[in-house]
């Protein structure tokens, strides 16, 4: 009745029955359940949309400390709580637990446009906007996949990113670049300087991946394939 109830918007009353049935059961919460986990969840994500952030964050906790080998499934449900997890945080101002979060989120989900998006976010609040545009264009990139977070981003990349540093590839509803018949040899390239970006974005001590990001721009972009090159 509780999920009914989110489903509907009555959010007070849907966590109103997830307090009712852990109140009628207080041991339910020892289980190892996916019906506990999944009623923790959704009792977290009914607080963050009531604006009880520390109280959606402990439900989040709660749920992964029930079963902590849950974070290493590769799970839609795991991701989602996460992701909750780390917009949570952020609008708590624990923007390096955001990142964390959201990292782990990339590290299931590559292509999750809006964890791209909000990592910017934190970097631009941490003053580092150069990261901040390179998660931006990688989500304007991927708008095809989320236009909400990806037509953010494009909007944040054009306000704040060199155009000519950060310039946004176009793709199509199967990923692939959208490029003139001329520009086609080019497209190889540029999909290996995407791949890259997303893997030093997703882990930024990760030498291999700046070393290819480097060979991948020497061509192009001399200066960023040395800046690579020496990151690796």
């Amino acid at each position: 009745r509780g999920v009914a109830k989110k489903e509907l918007g009555d959010l007070k009353g849907a966590i109103d029955d997830f307090n009712k049935a852990i109140e009628i059961d207080p041991d339910i919460l020892e289980l190892d359940s996916e019906d506990v986990e999944e009623t923790l969840f959704k009792r977290g994500v009914a607080k963050k949309e009531l604006g009880d952030l520390k109280g959606a964050i402990d439900d989040f906790n709660k749920a992964i400390e029930i079963d902590p080998d849950i974070l290493e499934l590769d799970s839609e449900d795991v991701e989602e709580t996460l992701f909750k997890r780390g917009v949570a945080k952020k609008e708590l101002g624990d923007l390096k637990g955001a990142i964390d979060d959201f990292n782990e989120v990339l590290e299931k989900n590559d292509l999750r446009t809006s964890a791209y998006y909000n990592k910017g976010l934190i970097k631009q609040l941490q003053g580092d906007l150069r990261s901040a545009c390179e998660n931006w264009k990688i989500a304007a990139e991927l708008r095809h996949l989320d236009h909400q977070g990806g037509d953010h981003a494009m909007q944040l990349l054009k306000e704040n990113c060199d155009s000519n540093e950060f310039h946004i590839m176009e793709f199509d509803d199967e990923g692939w670049e959208i490029v003139d018949e001329e520009q086609d040899d080019d497209q190889e390239d540029n999909r290996k300087i995407l791949d890259c970006t997303m893997a030093v974005l997703i882990n930024p001590n990760n030498a291999e991946a700046y070393n290819n990001l480097g060979k991948t721009k020497i061509n192009s972009d001399a200066r960023g394939a040395i800046a690579d090159f020496t990151k690796a």
